[in-house]
């Protein structure tokens, strides 16, 4: 998997991704209450962030993440990974890979 770009200070682009399991099979959301989205520097302890994300097609695993004004505001430039969590009906939390990120600065 290709390692995402983001810039320093950004609010766009939304971060979506299809939740699949092991198999590669695309998990089936219906009835989960809900997802939150995870940042922090690659092989760090501590999340820059951890914030609500949306389901955005249940059926088809869909979920998506949009940035807040502060979410890249301060952070260095370098690789982070990202996490989704999701909490079924009973709010146990399942957690996913989100893939790796590269954090940049602009022009």
């Amino acid at each position: 998997m290709a390692r995402s770009v983001l810039y320093v200070g950004d609010q766009q682009p939304s971060l979506p991704a299809i939740i699949k399991d092991p198999s590669g099979s695309v998990v089936n959301l219906t009835g989960y209450t809900g997802v939150l989205f995870a940042l922090r520097q690659a092989y760090d302890t501590t999340n820059k962030f951890e914030t609500n994300g949306v389901i955005v097609t249940p059926s088809a695993g869909a979920v998506r993440y949009d940035l807040g004004s502060s979410d890249l505001a301060a952070l260095v430039p370098g690789v982070y990974v990202g996490q989704w969590t999701l909490l079924d009906a009973t709010s146990k939390p399942q957690h996913v890979d989100a893939g790796e990120f590269e954090v940049r600065t602009g022009f």
